[in-house]
């Protein structure tokens, strides 16, 4: 199951509603991690969540140690700015779709277990989810809102959020 989540295909040999809940956490974060770069698999993709590790760590070291000059690098290729920024604004882009959508599926009526599974399925393009989206139920649950709600996060992950956001921006329509 763990590498079904994580692989996006989708497949389930068991019911892991019954499982203890550590696990199930485990497969929501496998989730939203994804393939390797370059893969079709949903998910961040896990390049993306090592840069975005390296960050971390360059920034800590920056601040506790303020005298400590280093670039920003993954092995021996520096890693650009703008290039840690696109990861940083990804990974923005991607908690508040999740967080807002999650808050929308519950104002729905959906319990938090089963909105934040059913987020994860979605934005991630895996087919998993738990609770009421669990492996021997179905999605027929949701309301006509919650389908559509669903189909969207689904497309916005599918399309790499940043394709389907540009399509909102009007400077995007306009001719140059």
């Amino acid at each position: 199951h763990a590498i079904s989540a994580q692989t996006s295909t989708g497949f389930s040999t068991d019911n892991f509603d019954l499982w203890p809940f550590a696990p199930q956490v485990v497969l929501v974060i496998l989730m939203f991690t994804g393939g390797m770069s370059g893969s079709t698999a949903g998910g961040i993709k896990t390049s993306r969540i090592y840069i975005l590790w390296k960050i971390i760590v360059h920034k800590l070291k920056s601040i506790f140690h303020p005298e400590y000059i280093s670039k920003l690098k993954i092995g021996k290729q520096e890693i650009d700015t703008k290039i840690a920024m696109n990861v940083l604004v990804f990974f923005a882009v991607v908690a508040i779709s999740a967080v807002f959508s999650i808050l929308i599926f519950t104002f729905d009526g959906i319990d938090p277990d089963t909105a934040i599974s059913t987020v994860a399925c979605s934005l991630n393009n895996i087919g998993l989810a738990l609770r009421a989206a669990g492996p021997t139920e179905s999605f027929a649950f949701l309301s006509d809102f919650g389908k559509l709600l669903s189909s969207f996060l689904m497309l916005l992950g599918r399309l790499e959020y940043f394709t389907l956001i540009l399509l909102f921006f009007p400077s995007f329509w306009k001719r140059t």
